[in-house]
């Protein structure tokens, strides 16, 4: 058997852990001609791990469609018995068929109810732990990927801060000269800009000289 999460991660293992159970010592071992075996926990200690963790929690099933020959069903998982009808944790669905089996054959519904309650216990952490290591990839992409550099892009891609538009100073321009703002300015820029126009106008401005050859302060 190939190597199983429980006994490959410590945090793994401490999920929903109830000190003296030890729901892997329950689980059965399934052999198929062709294919490797397999562990694999009944539903009905699912329950009995789910009780111990949880002894108000409940579980709720629901036909969801059910015909002469199929059943589907939804199982849903609450950590308290009062909790309201969308606060559960975990819910699956089941669909099973009628068929020839004189044993369960006739059984499509209980069947489709206690597949769809183990697969939401396993969603709410009851069985999850003993997925295999090995365990082949999913089919198809359900979302979108995670970059493999994003750390290394995020960081090259990140603007260098600049002077707000229109104060950036050009290397030509002289320390007393009043950059002009581009159409896009704001009012207030729009208001200085008229400011030191006046200014230069009454040779009010640093470089200017009044008529006694003595400097004026600049208008701020």
């Amino acid at each position: 058997m190939s190597e199983l999460l429980y006994n490959k991660s410590k945090a793994v293992e401490e999920l929903n852990k109830v000190e003296g159970f030890y729901p892997l010592e329950l689980a059965r071992v399934i052999s198929n001609e062709g294919q490797e075996e397999q562990r694999y926990l009944d539903v009905k200690y699912r329950k009995l791990w789910f009780r111990l963790v949880n002894p108000t929690g409940k579980i709720i099933s629901r036909i969801v469609h059910f015909t002469e020959n199929m059943a589907v069903v939804e199982a849903r998982i609450y950590l308290d018995k009062c909790d309201q009808e969308d606060n559960y944790i975990a819910n699956s669905f089941s669909q099973k068929f009628r068929t020839a089996d004189t044993q369960f054959g006739d059984k499509f519904l209980e069947m489709a109810e206690t597949a769809a309650i183990g697969r939401a216990l396993a969603d709410a952490g009851y069985g999850l732990q003993f997925a295999d290591v090995g365990e082949g990839n999913d089919p198809m992409q359900v979302d979108a990927g995670i970059p493999v550099n994003q750390g290394t892009q995020m960081q090259t891609a990140m603007p260098a801060q600049t002077p707000e538009p229109g104060m950036q100073q050009t290397p030509n321009q002289s320390a007393g000269t009043m950059p002009s703002f581009p159409p896009q300015a704001t009012p207030g820029q729009q208001m200085m800009e008229q400011f030191y126009q006046e200014a230069q106008a009454n040779r009010n401005t640093i470089g200017g000289v009044t008529g006694t050859g003595q400097m004026t302060n600049p208008v701020m």
